[in-house]
């Protein structure tokens, strides 16, 4: 950059490659080749090109001498106020150009004044039902993020009534409708899911005599075949596209030439081969419980026994307590 103090003549020139910002332009690329030009004029061609509306600050003046090939219009617009200690603002489509330090003390200014008015607005009082999440975690949340631009937390307040999972909000209008937004977005109902497990106690060898696994291959277009895949060690992926059809169909798909032998989905394959075990004698299925959590909730399947034992005191006294010998399963869906 090279800068003549009397008549205010800068020239901008691109740094090489390698001491590049990380920002990342995406603006449509220009080309801008200008001597001595004044600097509104310069922005107002960017703002052009990039579709934007232009307001500048009356600091904002002088000429400028530029050479930009092929550069996106946000980098060059960078380049312009960097070169003269300026900054902008987009905002609903409008761009607002003034010196730095004349737009923070503007934010600043803006952000005092909504201070105040947030501690003089008047309070309201409000009750919000919260139907299936826990009115208590919402006010937390609610509490935690909405710091009102600084205001005091001495007014207003936020209480729950665990009776009935409501919310009782004694804050001011902005607040209260923040309130509504955060209760409306999460107050919903949660997913639920079964887990179904099987507990089983098996001979050591009997994965090495399981039976027969199947799978499946789809293969779609004119001319298709459907086909048996080999068995596979540790259970064959389902169909991608199973039929509604029997569990065993023995005739031909439509619009094929393959033969259909079976589709078989979710645990059918499973609870088919631990019928095949207990018939072989090479093991039994202990228990099969099942048990319904929320989706994102951790669900703890507890299956085995307490065993008795005696222990004396230092009176000599014996008394029988009971240890617990069980088999825990925690699984988070």
């Amino acid at each position: 950059m090279a800068t003549a103090v009397p008549n205010r003549l800068e020239l901008i020139q691109l740094p090489p490659p390698d001491s590049a910002s990380s920002v990342s332009y995406t603006g449509a690329k220009l080309t801008l080749n200008f001597q001595d030009i004044a600097l509104r004029a310069v922005l107002q061609q960017i703002a052009d090109i990039a579709g934007l509306n232009l307001v500048t600050s009356d600091e904002v003046q002088g000429s400028i001498t530029l050479r930009l090939k092929d550069v996106p219009w946000d980098q060059a617009l960078d380049l312009v106020l960097q070169t003269k200690g300026l900054d902008k603002r987009v905002k609903a489509g409008v761009l607002l150009v003034a010196p730095a330090d004349e737009l923070a003390a503007r934010e600043l200014l803006i952000l005092e004044s909504r201070k105040q008015m947030a501690e003089l607005a008047p309070l309201r009082r409000e009750l919000l039902q919260v139907n299936y999440a826990k009115a208590a975690d919402l006010a937390k949340l609610f509490q935690s993020v909405t710091g009102f631009e600084g205001a005091t937390d001495e007014r207003g307040s936020v209480a729950v009534d665990d009776r009935t999972n409501n919310i009782i909000a004694y804050q001011t209008g902005e607040r209260l409708e923040e309130l509504r937004r955060i209760v409306a977005q999460l107050d919903i109902p949660v997913r639920q899911v079964m887990i179904e497990a099987r507990i089983v106690e098996a001979n050591v060898d009997y994965d090495k005599s399981l039976g027969v696994r199947w799978g499946g291959r789809l293969t779609r277009g004119s001319g298709g075949v459907g086909g048996i895949a080999k068995p596979q060690a540790d259970g064959a992926e389902p169909p991608q596209h199973p039929p509604s059809s029997p569990f065993v169909d023995l005739g031909s798909l439509a619009g094929t030439s393959g033969l259909g032998i079976a589709y078989i989905t979710d645990n059918l394959l499973l609870d088919l081969e631990l019928t095949a075990m207990e018939k072989t004698g090479n093991g039994e299925i202990v228990s099969q419980p099942k048990v319904v959590t929320s989706d994102k909730e951790t669900a703890r399947i507890l299956k085995g026994t307490e065993i008795p034992y005696q222990e004396s005191t230092s009176q000599g006294a014996t008394s029988v307590s009971f240890k617990e010998a069980s088999l825990s399963l925690e699984v988070t869906p």
